[in-house]
């Protein structure tokens, strides 16, 4: 598995920081961490009210 990760930088709008490409390990936890944040966010998302 693999992602790619944008994470935020103090004073930088994202273009601008760094792009960082992820892969999931068995040792090491950083990749869980980014997914299980993607998720909840997906999971908590409701449909735009236009």
């Amino acid at each position: 598995d693999e992602m790619i990760v944008n994470p935020h930088v103090y004073g930088k709008i994202a273009a601008h920081a760094p792009a960082l490409r992820l892969r999931r390990l068995h040792a090491g936890d950083l990749f869980t961490v980014y997914e299980d944040s993607f998720a909840t966010v997906w999971d908590d998302a409701k449909p735009a009210a236009w």
